[in-house]
């Protein structure tokens, strides 16, 4: 189902902030708008070393970008980072799947969460619907 830019924009969000969103092997993405879901695999209390960042950013244009951080903390390994522009709410969902190995990892599950309850015009993408 294809969300018009009003429907994505009606969420009372506050002001927009301009974001420099980072990706590896590409262009960073530079838009304008609201992080509207975040995730993490971060632990703490396991003194973790490796793990997983998920944020989604909805713009003013209507549009979502969602990006991957994989962050270590291991001497001798790089940070990665991948990032993707969505025009349709299941486009940015199959890009987490995609991107998670063919399922919605728990980073990524989190930050879709949490914004499809920030964005009321993607509650309808929160969950699968059966009949």
């Amino acid at each position: 189902m294809s969300l018009t830019k009003q429907q994505l924009l009606d969420a009372d969000l506050g002001d927009p902030k301009t974001y420099r969103i980072t990706r590896d092997g590409d262009r960073d993405i530079q838009c304008k708008g609201w992080e509207i879901g975040t995730g993490s695999t971060y632990d703490a209390m396991r003194s973790t070393t490796r793990w997983t960042t998920v944020t989604i950013y909805l713009t003013t244009g209507g549009n979502l970008v969602t990006q991957r951080g994989s962050i270590t903390q291991w001497q001798g390994e790089d940070d990665h980072y991948a990032a993707a522009i969505h025009r349709e709410p299941a486009d940015a969902l199959a890009w987490l799947v995609a991107d998670g190995g063919d399922y919605l990892g728990p980073a990524s599950k989190e930050a879709w969460e949490e914004a499809c309850t920030t964005v009321p015009a993607l509650e309808d993408h929160d969950t699968e619907l059966v009949d």
